[in-house]
């Protein structure tokens, strides 16, 4: 897990985020424990941890939901077949965009995309951006 000695955007939010998700997914615990971990390992700002700690909530929340719709858009990939950084950086920039709402659809795409090319495989990031778009383009 990349560690960031200050989260100050919400960018690097994001990232922090993800990797918790993943953590999360691929070892299924608790991810309250997974979070302090962090949030214990990093300085956050007032707004970043808001931040992380409304869109970890509406996760959780929604997860079932937020899958379903994740199956909706990539048919032709089950979602206990996606890569796990895929799969959470599509459940991440889903719940900013339509619960958290804070950011443009647009730039919540182009930040999933970054972390795509970031964290994800060599076609990461165009299909977390098709995903993405699709949805947004028929909601």
């Amino acid at each position: 897990m990349i560690c960031l000695e200050r989260v100050n955007t919400k960018s690097d939010a994001r990232a922090v985020i993800l990797q918790c998700l993943c953590e999360y997914d691929l070892v299924d615990h608790d991810i309250v424990p997974v979070m302090s971990r962090v949030f214990d390992s990093s300085v956050f700002t007032n707004e970043a941890t808001l931040f992380s700690k409304l869109i970890i909530e509406k996760i959780q929340e929604n997860k079932i939901e937020i899958d379903q719709i994740i199956s909706s858009n990539a048919p032709t990939w089950p979602i206990d077949q996606l890569p796990t950084v895929d799969r959470n950086i599509l459940r991440l920039a889903l719940t900013e965009i339509i619960w958290i709402q804070q950011a443009p659809s647009a730039v919540v795409i182009n930040e999933a995309v970054e972390l795509a090319k970031i964290f994800g495989s060599e076609g990461s990031s165009k299909f977390v951006n098709g995903v993405l778009g699709s949805y947004v383009k028929y909601n």
